[in-house]
């Protein structure tokens, strides 16, 4: 026999706002603004400046933002101009600023950079544009490294303005990285 559980719509509706509360708090708690679009997907955009800098892995020094989100560049993108739009942009937030981005803890200012995205700038280094990747949960996490997804390759990046390229796997960076460039010459 199956029993009916008695769920009403304020209930549901109240669900809904609570998580959608929660989602803007836990944005504005790491100083970005939520974007339309899937569940835990934001697109990094501060008041003032959007900071640059690095966190450890176990294989060494990568770009992060300043609440501790690591950083990646997709393989297909070309010099200054990102090929990641719509579901895609959903899964890999690109990082946005409204002015010039500031570098800190090891990046070097001189490859930051920014490119335009619609009305908005995304942040760009070494002319690579910059992305989070949804599926990190918490700062300090490189889930996004070295999967295929939207028809290439992401990566996260170097201070060096590369990709940091590791195997095996998808999304565990392996103890005995190589760095290097990607396929594209820049």
């Amino acid at each position: 026999m199956r029993r009916a559980i008695p769920v009403s719509l304020a209930t549901i509706a109240v669900s809904g706002t609570l998580a959608g509360f929660a989602a803007a708090a836990a944005a504005a708690h790491a100083g970005t603004a939520a974007a339309p679009g899937r569940a835990g997907s934001t697109v990094t955009a501060t008041g003032k400046h959007t900071v640059v800098t690095t966190h450890r892995t176990k294989d060494g020094r990568v770009l992060a933002t300043a609440s501790g989100r690591t950083l990646y560049l997709f393989e297909k993108d070309k010099k200054n101009k990102s090929r990641c739009s719509g579901e895609c942009a959903e899964d890999w937030p690109p990082l946005m600023t409204k002015h010039t981005p500031t570098a800190r803890g090891g990046v070097k200012s001189g490859k930051l950079g920014s490119i335009t995205r619609g009305s908005a700038r995304q942040v760009t280094y070494n002319g690579h544009p910059l992305y989070t990747f949804a599926g990190d949960g918490k700062a300090g996490q490189a889930n996004g490294e070295n999967i295929r997804e939207f028809g290439a390759k992401w990566y996260v990046v170097t201070t060096a303005g590369k990709a940091r390229m590791s195997s095996p796997g998808m999304g565990s960076p392996s103890s005995t990285p190589t760095t290097t460039s990607t396929s594209s010459p820049w």
